[in-house]
């Protein structure tokens, strides 16, 4: 059952504040005041009873809602309506100072169905109840993986073939490194999820993304985010384990639940619960209002709090070693409102255009341009170059130069040509990001980077512009 009586938005606390303040002098204040602290302690889990007596009406009525043992909120349903009749204090009786009124209107915005109510308040807890009646209701369970294809998922630098189902499994090989993240955005929620890593013996490692970015960070196949380490058969270092470690990456922020003994933002587990290669562990990921919980084959054992972003992708690390996911169980929870500034970059549609384990499409002479770890080196000699469907579009891709080359990094797309600037403060030697936009005319548009002894090149990708 869900009482959507208030929405709880900004934009309808004034409404509802000057409504109280017509009737009852200083209420619609309060009201304000009391806003944001009462929905910090929202209940997650109403309990109903049926059939009780409300002293306040009078009579009997078909439902109660008990609210942390704190306010009962006293209800018919009638047909498709809703009538609150009261909301009392589990320990304050009804005295002579009441308020009754009747709104014919609702407050939930858009789409959502009309709710006439009809109140009666004790007024020392106007405020806080009208509030606590009006809890807002978790979104529908998503289905996070089908179990049969990669549908919901996209797959943002790795080659077709690093991720893969069978028999219901997510599968990745591990090779080359960089990850797959969902279709869309998730703020708050729980994830359930096993996994299990091939190797018996060798280091095992791949890794969960909370709230991260759907492009790699610049110079590197990983991306922004919380990552929620998968490991196994990594040495006995103290600063890292095998057992469920939390932490930040490239350029997100966290607060580990201990300290860290080397103060990286970090959190290592309270006890050691994973299992080895070749067995399955299972997972519990709670992630709401910038706050991560996790629980290793039954127990909780990791935290972090503060994360920025704390709303963003879910991606599936793969960083050298085969590892199997399976049983998805996934629930998203009510928003708790962040600021633009702590979501993840939405993706704009950016294909990527290098696999980073092979030249693919691109072609050059023999030897001119080599893949080695991930990046596209250029030996000199020859244009890297692919043919090109999209006319109007946008070319990202990172670069670095040799720290004394006095060479430069030029692309061309059809009769158009770009030069890379170094990015300002950023060390020469090291890597930059370049995006540049492209409206070539006339026929066989091909995009080409020219060579320059010692170039390097990562993350690319192409977005089709209007």
């Amino acid at each position: 059952m869900n009482l959507r009586i208030l929405e709880t938005v900004e934009s309808q606390v004034d409404r509802v504040a000057a409504l109280l303040e017509g009737e009852r002098g200083g209420v619609g204040l309060r009201f304000l005041e009391e806003y944001r602290s009462v929905l910090k302690v929202l209940p997650d889990n109403p309990r109903f009873y049926p059939r009780v007596e409300d002293p306040m009406a009078g009579h009997e009525v078909r439902h109660a809602l008990v609210l942390r043992a704190s306010y009962r909120v006293i209800f018919e349903i009638r047909s498709e309506e809703v009538v609150v009749l009261s909301v009392l204090h589990s320990h304050q009786r009804p005295g002579a100072c009441t308020l009754r009124s009747r709104m014919s209107e609702s407050f939930a915005p858009g789409t959502a169905p009309m709710l006439p109510f009809r109140f009666v308040l004790a007024l020392p807890i106007l405020a806080s109840a009208l509030l606590l009646a009006a809890e807002p209701s978790a979104p529908a369970p998503a289905n996070l993986f089908n179990e049969k294809d990669l549908a919901g998922w996209r797959n943002s630098n790795c080659a077709e073939g690093t991720f893969f189902v069978k028999d219901k499994e997510l599968i990745t090989t591990g090779k080359p490194i960089g990850f797959l993240h969902t279709a869309k955005q998730y703020e708050n929620f729980e994830l359930e999820v096993e996994w299990m890593h091939v190797n018996k013996k060798e280091v095992g490692n791949s890794g969960i993304f909370v709230w991260c970015d759907s492009l790699p960070a610049v110079g590197t196949p990983f991306t922004r985010g919380i990552e929620v380490q998968v490991l196994v058969n990594y040495p006995d270092v103290g600063w890292a384990t095998n057992h469920g470690d939390i932490f930040s990456i490239w350029g997100a922020k966290c607060k580990p639940d201990r300290p860290h003994p080397k103060g990286y933002e970090r959190c290592l587990p309270s006890e050691n619960r994973a299992k080895g290669g070749g067995e399955w562990n299972h997972y519990k990921i709670v992630a709401n209002d910038g706050t991560i919980k996790l629980s290793v084959n039954g127990k909780e054992v990791s935290g972090v709090s503060e994360c920025k972003p704390r709303r963003g992708y879910i991606a599936i690390e793969s960083e050298g070693a085969e590892c199997h996911y399976r049983n998805f169980k996934f629930k998203e929870l009510p928003s708790t409102n962040p600021k633009p500034e702590e979501c993840a970059t939405e993706a704009k549609g950016h294909v990527s255009l290098f696999d980073h384990v092979s030249l693919g499409d691109w072609k050059c002479k023999a030897g001119a341009w080599v893949v080695q770890g991930e990046t596209l080196t250029c030996k000199g000699g020859d244009d890297l170059s692919r043919k090109v469907e999209s006319k109007k579009c946008e070319v990202l891709f990172d670069w670095k130069l040799p720290a004394k080359s006095a060479a430069k990094c030029e692309v061309r797309l059809g009769d158009q040509a770009r030069f890379a600037e170094q990015v300002k403060g950023v060390k020469l030697g090291e890597w930059n990001r370049a995006a540049f936009e492209f409206d070539p005319q006339g026929p066989g548009r091909a995009l080409k980077f020219v060579p320059a002894e010692g170039l390097q090149l990562r993350n690319l990708y192409l977005r089709e512009m209007k």
